[in-house]
């Protein structure tokens, strides 16, 4: 038989399509994105494996990150140290030159020619580094038995520098009856494999999942759709009980958010554990549509259970105000490895925890006295920080001073208090906090974030004059806040020799007057 060259360069052809599985490496240039994929059944020495179909490199080399640090959390816990085995591969299984960059980078060479990645992650859960504190857990992920998997995605997947921006897909196979609660947007649900797809890698990072048989409930608060999953070591089911405690809070902040909230959708993701003393151990971290919380309680039973989860996320579902529809360019851009803090935690976490402790007496869900202990104890627990730093300053400088991180709980929402009591003065009563969140949120929103160097003076054009001294001397200059003073115009005299708080005796009526404006009574 005789062979033409055009039928010997088909053949060629026919050999390298088989080879080089061309059809694949076609479909992964034409359609840019990371496709991660985990088989959860596949867990050894508490370690998983990732695999990733990685987008077109057009560079001769590339570092990919696993982060070093996530929003949220104000210490570096270099997430790359747990990664091992780390390969990468060309589309005809020829394995690239990898050079190790500190404890989160793998440099690349010949990338052009890069088709895929394999590594394995331990899960750290138990480890003595930073991120075995308890108060750092909920960044971590834990998979060291079949029970429940919980995943940030910051531990298992990471990103090509300059590359954030890109979609990404995460396939995972699953033991059958396990559910993955989440927020992200799935594309498939099967018996044993689901896929999601997220944006982009500050998205992924931003939804937590958490993988166990399904104890989940879900409800409607005004145009939002919630759902609790819950796993629990005690194997019992808790989500219909802690849906039904969290329901009235959530009540109470869509009213005091104007009735609506910003999300369409959110998830709260519950893991529960056995403690070995009657201690409570409980963290959480708050996401943009979600939230996770992790605790460990020898007490199994319901109503302490759901008396924690709805003390911790009265604060952590506020964050859908900020940063979710409020935030600075640097938690837009954030960088997972030489990130750039804001400069206003005041804003983020203060005023986050300001209207947690405003919103139950506002809503008439508590009584004043409940409302002032809290306040008291803010006040006395503050003084264990150092106030005489600028809270701006202190901000934008926190993984050099995280010692004082805790004080953005404290003082942040003691500034917040003064804040809403000037703002109620200046507009006699008409105008507050509550207000300023709102219009902030629908000036900037999720896809609009601020100059962090213009967001006070911004402020200022939206309220009054006198507001930017408010900011200059509390928040920039670190003076001492004028609790005495302004607690004094609503009528209630604090004695900071004894931290007590009685009504003013012979009250005005307007001290009564911007008392029902600031507190409703």
């Amino acid at each position: 038989m005789r062979v033409t060259n055009t039928l010997k360069l088909t053949i060629i052809f026919i050999c390298l399509f088989q080879t080089l599985n061309i059809p694949q490496v076609l479909g992964q240039m034409k359609i840019q994105k990371y496709r991660f994929k985990v088989d959860l059944t596949q867990v050894q020495d508490d370690r998983l494996q990732v695999e990733l179909r990685a987008p077109r490199i057009k560079q001769s080399t590339i570092v990919y990150y696993i982060p070093k640090i996530v929003p949220g959390i104000y210490g570096a816990l270099d997430f790359g140290q747990y990664v091992s085995d780390f390969h990468a591969l060309t589309a005809g299984g020829k394995e690239l030159k990898v050079e190790k960059i500190g404890k989160n980078g793998w440099k690349i060479l010949n990338a052009q020619r890069l088709f895929r990645i394999v590594y394995k992650v331990d899960d750290a859960f138990e480890s003595h580094s930073e991120l075995g504190k308890a108060y750092y857990k909920s960044a971590a992920s834990n998979f060291t038995d079949n029970e429940v998997f919980v995943i940030n995605h910051n531990c298992l997947f990471g990103y090509f520098a300059g590359m954030t921006k890109l979609p990404i897909e995460l396939t995972f196979n699953k033991p059958r009856g396990f559910y993955g609660a989440t927020s992200m947007n799935a594309t498939q649900r099967t018996s044993l494999q689901d896929v999601f797809l997220m944006n982009d890698y500050r998205s992924l990072i931003d939804a937590p999942l958490m993988y166990s048989r399904p104890d989940t409930v879900t409800m409607q608060v005004a145009n939002a759709k919630i759902m609790i999953a819950v796993h629990s070591k005690t194997g019992k089911k808790y989500a219909k009980g802690i849906a039904q405690n969290l329901k009235s809070l959530l009540e109470g902040q869509k009213d005091y958010l104007g009735g609506r909230l910003p999300v369409d959708h959110y998830t709260f993701i519950i893991s529960h554990g056995l403690a070995k003393s009657n201690a409570i151990v409980a963290d959480a971290l708050e996401h943009s549509y979600s939230s996770l919380y992790l605790f460990a309680a020898l007490n199994d039973e319901l109503d302490p259970i759901a008396s924690l989860v709805r003390k911790i996320a009265s604060h952590e579902f506020f964050h859908i105000i900020t940063p979710l529809n409020i935030h600075s360019e640097e938690i837009a851009n954030y960088d997972f490895n030489h990130p750039k803090m804001s400069q206003h935690l005041w804003l983020y976490e203060g005023m986050t925890e300001y209207a947690t402790i405003h919103m139950p007496i506002k809503q008439k869900m508590q009584g004043i006295s409940e409302f002032f202990r809290v306040v008291r104890q803010k006040i006395v627990d503050s003084r264990r920080f150092n106030n005489h730093l600028s809270f701006t300053q202190m901000s934008k400088n926190i993984l050099q001073q995280n010692k004082q991180y805790y004080n953005v709980y404290l003082k942040g929402a003691l500034i917040g208090l003064c804040l809403d009591i000037r703002l109620r003065e200046l507009s006699k009563g008409k105008y507050g906090t509550q207000n300023l969140m709102q219009e902030l949120a629908q000036k900037y929103g999720k896809h609009k974030p601020f100059k962090d160097s213009e967001l006070i003076a911004e402020i200022t054009k939206m309220t009054y004059p006198e507001i930017r001294h408010f900011f200059t001397d509390y928040v920039i200059n670190a003076k001492a806040l004028p609790i005495q003073e302004y607690l004094f115009k609503v009528g209630i005299q604090y004695d900071p020799k004894d931290d007590h708080f009685r009504p003013v005796k012979n009250i005005t009526a307007e001290q009564k007057r911007l008392r029902k404006a600031w507190l409703g009574l």
